[in-house]
């Protein structure tokens, strides 16, 4: 799988989440993905970090 299309997975877990989840406001990636290019290879053995912004505590 590309980095980008990794990425688009992850973008609509979110979009997702903001729907059953009013605190949650956004999210930004984090981890080893973000100095990616969109069309580098993700390695089996990694994953996209994904941290969400939320209103208040969860």
């Amino acid at each position: 799988m590309r980095v980008g299309a990794a990425r688009a997975v992850a973008a609509g877990w979110v979009r997702e989440r903001m729907r059953v989840d009013p605190s949650v406001e956004g999210a930004f990636f984090s981890g080893s993905t973000v100095g990616l290019p969109d069309d580098a290879l993700l390695p089996p053995w990694s994953d996209v970090d994904v941290l969400l912004v939320c209103r208040g505590p969860v």
